[in-house]
């Protein structure tokens, strides 16, 4: 069994690893990009996964936007607007590791059901806080 399926449309694949993903849904060649070449490439990625929707494109968290800081938080962001089914094989322990799975009894975790709690777990050391509350904790 794969460690992660991601379903589009009709069609679904697996995977073993985040980083096949991204060569199939963002570039063959990311991972030999420079810095800027792959922020360049996911905003272009983000945008065009967003047109309809005319969702906000950020680097930093926000509840309502698309997610580009990294990567990860593409993939993520991918599966919070249901752009893809994104599945985990509960042992795998990827994206979903901080989430706790007891009571669950299927092969799998549906990612999109976590997606905004995992962004917000990969970049929350960059999440804006005022008043020792976070902002989306206020809203």
């Amino acid at each position: 069994m794969e460690k992660l399926i991601v379903i589009e449309r009709t069609n679904h694949k697996g995977y073993e690893s985040v980083e096949s993903i991204i060569k199939d849904f963002v570039c063959d060649n990311y991972y030999e990009m420079t810095d800027e070449e792959k922020k360049k490439q996911l905003s272009l990625k983000a945008a065009a996964n967003t047109m309809v929707s005319r969702t906000e494109v950020k680097e930093t968290y926000d509840k309502d936007a698309f997610i580009i800081k990294d990567e990860v938080t593409y993939l993520l962001s991918l599966a919070k607007f249901n752009r893809i089914l994104l599945l985990e094989r509960m042992d795998a322990n990827i994206l979903c590791r901080g989430l706790d799975k007891t009571g669950y009894s299927e092969n799998y975790v549906v990612v999109n059901k976590f997606a905004d709690q995992l962004i917000k777990e990969h970049i929350g050391k960059d999440i804006e806080v005022e008043d020792g509350l976070f902002k989306h904790d206020r809203e």
